[in-house]
């Protein structure tokens, strides 16, 4: 039935003949079962999420601050963030597309979605889960998770 007991041998401690061969035979060549969820390895996260977590967020709570502070904006919008890799002394640039309420954000309402989403993105790491599926660690992958979760926080249907 499940992955551990099939097939299951009984031997009683007192039995003068074990089934040593179907053992033998169970054991080397036996049919291999598809590891289930029990058995899976949960991917790791990797050494600098906890880092790029906190920078990527912090730069779009920033370029959202200087969008507000440019003029009116509402709707949908794309910010251009500015990363700097750990590989290279190259800067990269990307992309965050996202809709925004018709009306002034405060940096408090900013800070407070920000910190919510940091926090369960970094119980995610240090417990190793993955929450629904696989977890994008990248720049590019933590910008537009925190773009959705902003656009949820907000109230804002794309």
């Amino acid at each position: 039935m499940v992955r551990w007991d099939a097939p299951l041998f009984t031997v009683s401690w007192d039995d003068p003949t074990p089934p040593l061969e179907r053992i033998f035979g169970a054991v080397t060549t036996g049919i291999v079962k598809p590891p289930n969820v029990g058995t899976q390895i949960t991917p790791k996260a990797p050494a600098d999420a906890l880092r790029t977590l906190e920078h990527t967020s912090n730069a779009l709570v920033s370029a959202l601050m200087a969008a507000q502070a440019a003029g009116p904006v509402g709707g949908p919008i794309t910010l251009t963030l500015d990363t700097l890799e750990p590989s290279s002394d190259s800067s990269s640039v990307f992309r965050v597309r996202l809709t925004l309420p018709h009306r002034a954000l405060t940096l408090s309402e900013l800070q407070r979605l920000k910190r919510q989403f940091v926090v369960s993105r970094r119980k995610a790491v240090t417990l190793g889960s993955t929450e629904k599926g696989r977890v994008e660690w990248g720049e590019e992958g933590v910008g537009r998770a925190f773009g959705e979760y902003l656009e949820e926080g907000l109230g804002v249907k794309r």
